[in-house]
């Protein structure tokens, strides 16, 4: 049974064909405000963590035109992952930390902070520690603003509490039995020791130092507006937590489940979800009515309500007033379009003015907006919201 349980672990961590160094994978590119960025697993790839035999999660995504808030649809977002696999390779020793350091390098550096206001990140396994771990040295940095970014997590099946899995592995003669199972002169089992559960013979400081982090993180954020609201009336950024409920086959005989409800167990917004798959699988998306991505697109259409109505931007109308004069006061006042966040001091995504410089148009004298208080977290959502209640007034902005 012990032989069986370590050729398992060996073919999860040979699942994927390592990159030399970690890097964002760009999947979909369009003029948008939001973007979704997706964190592999344990040995896992950008490419192949998130796919089927048949599917892929990015394509079922980029097609699915179901609304989730006003006209928005998943084919709206743009989508990145994440690819560390180069750290499994042999002669490695790069740890989580390390790997959170370098996705907030990254995703600075491929300018995912400066082109999107909002960013979501869906994790799985251990790359959900590496998404905390990068979470809370941004909230600890003099970069922490960027953090207000990210509007949602999502955690598939991520050991916040270890792994017993890991536990098993962690035995000298055990590492080299897998060593040699792989086919390697040596793995990065630095990783795989920091994914061990706590147990009476020994405490896991790395995942308890990290959990009581985590928990602070979330208090400070719930507690101050200015740590986490952003203005929008909620704590941002939203966690969505879950973790599988079925075996691997391999384990069916022991009853082990790779990440129990138990070893997932971490602060979130919500109730933790049950997923009925194994913990392989959890990323894996057949079609749009797979669980796992209604329940990511069910998360996202609340997120998107409430960073489209609330927030910092703010217009109340009392009485009706003509999009002309609207239009008037945010291009050529002293309120320009968003170019930058008065908090922060960074960019937003360059919304182009839709009326050239001048007077308004002879029609947008004429058309009244109705009376109201229109909110969003640009200027730009405000002016989206009022076209919404203006059948004659239909607003398209062009993103760069």
């Amino acid at each position: 049974m012990l032989l069986r349980l370590l050729s398992l672990l060996a073919s999860i961590i040979a699942w994927a064909t390592p990159v030399s160094a970690q890097q964002i994978v760009e999947w979909r590119k369009q003029p948008t405000d939001k973007a979704i960025l997706f964190v592999h697993g344990l040995a896992g790839s950008a490419n192949r963590s998130f796919a089927t035999h048949t599917s892929q999660w990015r394509d079922i995504i980029a097609t699915d035109s179901t609304l989730l808030f006003g006209a928005e649809t998943l084919g709206d977002f743009d989508l990145f992952a994440f690819d560390y696999s180069g750290a499994f390779r042999s002669g490695s020793r790069v740890t989580i930390d390390e790997l959170g350091q370098q996705i907030l390098v990254l995703m600075e550096s491929n300018g995912l902070f400066r082109d999107y206001n909002h960013i979501w990140i869906v994790a799985h396994s251990l790359g959900g520690l590496v998404v905390k771990r990068a979470l809370l040295q941004l909230a600890d940095s003099t970069k922490s603003s960027m953090g207000r970014r990210v509007v949602g997590v999502f955690l598939l099946g991520v050991p916040s509490n270890g792994a017993p899995l890991a536990n098993v592995a962690t035995k000298k003669f055990m590492l080299e039995y897998l060593a040699r199972a792989i086919g390697e002169g040596g793995q990065n089992f630095n990783l795989v020791e920091e994914l061990r559960a706590s147990d009476s013979d020994r405490l896991n400081t790395f995942l308890s130092s990290t959990e009581a982090s985590w928990e602070r993180f979330i208090v400070r954020m719930e507690a101050s507006p200015e740590s986490g609201n952003r203005g929008y009336g909620t704590p941002l950024p939203k966690i969505y937590c879950s973790y599988e409920t079925e075996m691997e086959k391999e384990f069916q005989a022991t009853g082990i489940v790779v990440v129990a409800q138990l070893y997932a167990k971490t602060r979130c917004s919500a109730p933790s979800q049950a997923i009925s798959k194994k913990h392989t699988d959890l990323p894996k998306v057949s079609d749009a009515s797979d669980f796992v991505h209604q329940w990511l697109r069910t998360n996202l259409a609340a997120d998107l309500r409430v960073i489209r109505t609330r927030g910092p931007k703010r217009i109340e109308l009392a009485p009706p007033k003509a999009i002309g004069s609207i239009l008037q006061d945010l291009f050529f006042s002293e309120r320009p379009m968003d170019r930058y966040h008065k908090d922060t001091g960074l960019p937003f995504v360059d919304e182009n003015a839709p009326v050239p410089p001048g007077e308004p148009a002879p029609w947008a004298k004429k058309v009244l907006i109705p009376k109201g208080d229109y909110s969003g977290s640009t200027y730009a959502d405000v002016l989206l919201r009022m076209s919404e209640q203006q059948p004659c007034f239909d607003l398209k902005f062009k993103d760069k």
